[in-house]
């Protein structure tokens, strides 16, 4: 099994070769780098586990931080495990407010419901200096009284560990100096034991050597709380977390987690790091600082839970090819539960593309469409919208007017929210001098007397039982292509030359209101 090692932040060492760059760079190499080796050994587990989804409420949740939660969530479901929700909010100089009630919110919006929590780490702080101290007492970590300005300059060359043979009285007076304040560090080990991920395999990572001094993490900050490395180790513990499912950035870390596990003579859970999410246009990661990222802005363009879970499903895990192609991947969440594997997750950076999520955004709303308790509250969710845009307030028939459009036109939608614009004509008549640019097209030169040739011809009473008759009847009659005729009366009664079947749009119009808008359409072109 080939071996990736990374040294420290910015060192890529591989086979000899030492790289320069960014992490990134190794990241985006460690795909590359798995190398199977006979035959291919299932890692799904087959017994019952227990995962987590422990985000930190930072902002709204993005859409790779739903992955990660989806993941844990369904690997759980599949193995008829434990999924625990905790939030990792220590780092009080980030919360934003409402970020917390955001991810509960995402989170039931999906349908991901978690077993135990939400578990916050703020209300644990007796948990973690419990843990602290058996790390003091056992020559494993050390009280840090050392300046800012002195830690900022070791930032290059590695900390001296100045404090690490503090005498006992040496730190009660420091204590005292201090108003009892300080940081507590991990004295980590001179060499990190490589461990196996079960998606990448073999890794090894190291901290740079070519610095004088030491890696030496916080556990502990001066205000007494914990740093996500040490709460995360501790947490994972206690919560008897068997596998742990995160992000492929979150690897550099996981020496360090490893040897507080060591160093507390834990076992550690099993761990699998996903590949980056990037952006197609940009090939940058994801991140929650991007609104087009973000679960909230997505539900608000329209995007339904169902479509979006089964897009972030395959963001990274690809099921088998016969059970894919049987419904062209779309998946719901139940079904997801019963074919998720780790065995089918997949390696290498994962480029975000959009027109996917819409794919499955229109399936998706279509199956609800079908669904006459879902219908309804499509209807309800859409009324308001038309009512204002439209002065229909007191329309009493207004319900059901909708829902006959969606049932019989619905099927062109990809979200929800285009309904409006969509079928706006539905509600008020074409206005014939803003026409699209396709309508205009056809009335310019010789079309418009072909236009106003058809539309006289089909004359009044044109109604959905008779349209195909009359239409094939003036085709014959003026020699003129089906085609034309067929945009000709589309634009007269809907303002454009494409849209829902042309006898749908009468049935729902009515005879009456389609015959005086091809009256209406004729005076507005003799004009032109």
């Amino acid at each position: 099994m080939s071996t990736l090692v990374l040294g420290g932040a910015r060192t890529l060492v591989l086979r000899g070769a030492i790289c320069r760059g960014p992490l990134v760079a190794a990241q985006r190499t460690l795909a590359t780098l798995h190398h199977k080796q006979g035959r291919k050994v299932s890692v799904q587990p087959t017994t019952p586990v227990v995962t987590r989804f422990a985000p930190s409420p930072t902002g709204s949740l993005h859409i790779g931080s739903l992955r990660t939660a989806l993941y844990n969530y369904l690997l759980a479901r599949r193995t008829h495990g434990k999924f625990i929700l905790r939030l990792e909010d220590t780092d009080r100089t980030r919360l934003v407010p409402g970020a917390e009630e955001n991810i509960y919110e995402t989170l039931q919006w999906c349908g991901l419901a978690f077993d135990e929590g939400p578990v916050k780490q703020s209300e644990r702080m007796a948990v973690y200096a419990k843990y602290i101290q058996v790390l003091l007492d056992k020559g494993l970590a050390y009280r840090c009284f050392c300046s800012k300005e002195k830690l900022t300059a070791s930032r290059l060359d590695g900390y001296d560990r100045h404090c690490l043979h503090l005498s006992p009285e040496e730190i009660a007076q420091k204590l005292r100096e201090n108003d009892g304040q300080c940081i507590v560090r991990f004295k980590a080990p001179d060499h990190y034991a490589p461990f196996t991920d079960l998606l990448h395999g073999e890794v090894n990572i190291q901290e740079r050597r070519d610095r004088a001094g030491h890696d030496d993490p916080v556990l502990l900050k001066s205000d007494g709380m914990p740093t996500y490395h040490f709460a995360n180790v501790v947490d994972d513990h206690l919560m008897g977390v068997t596998h742990v499912v995160r992000g492929e950035e979150w690897l550099p870390s996981t020496p360090k987690h490893l040897a507080l596990y060591a160093a507390f003579g834990w076992a550690p859970p099993q761990y699998v790091h996903i590949p980056l999410l990037t952006s197609v246009g940009t090939d940058k990661k994801l991140s929650k600082r991007r609104n087009d990222a973000s679960v909230l802005a997505l539900q608000q363009q329209g995007i339904l839970p169902e479509a979006l879970v089964n897009f972030c499903a395959l963001l990274g895990w690809a099921p088998p090819r016969d059970v894919a192609q049987q419904n062209h991947e779309c998946f719901s969440l139940k079904e997801l539960e019963t074919l998720f594997s780790l065995d089918h997750l997949t390696r290498g950076n994962v480029k975000v593309d959009n027109s996917k999520l819409h794919f499955f955004n229109k399936h998706f709303l279509q199956k609800r469409i079908e669904n006459p308790k879902q219908l309804e509250e499509l209807v309800e969710q859409i009324v308001p919208d038309v009512a204002a845009k439209f002065a229909l307030v007191d329309c009493p028939s207004l319900h059901d007017k909708v829902r006959h459009i969606l049932q019989d036109c619905g099927h062109g939608l990809t979200t929800a929210n285009e309904f409006t614009a969509a079928f706006g004509y539905f509600f008020a008549a074409p206005d014939y001098a803003q026409l699209s640019p396709d309508a205009q097209k056809l009335l310019s030169g010789a079309g418009r007397d072909q236009v106003l040739a058809v539309l006289k011809e089909l004359g009044p009473d044109i109604s959905a039982a008779t349209v195909h008759d009359r239409i094939n009847a003036v085709t014959e009659q003026l020699g003129i292509k089906k085609r034309i005729v067929f945009q000709s009366l589309r634009l007269a009664v809907a303002g454009d030359v494409s849209g829902a079947k042309i006898d749908l749009v009468l049935g729902i119009l009515g005879s009456s209101e389609a015959s005086r808008r091809v009256a209406a359409a004729i005076t507005h072109i003799q004009r032109i």
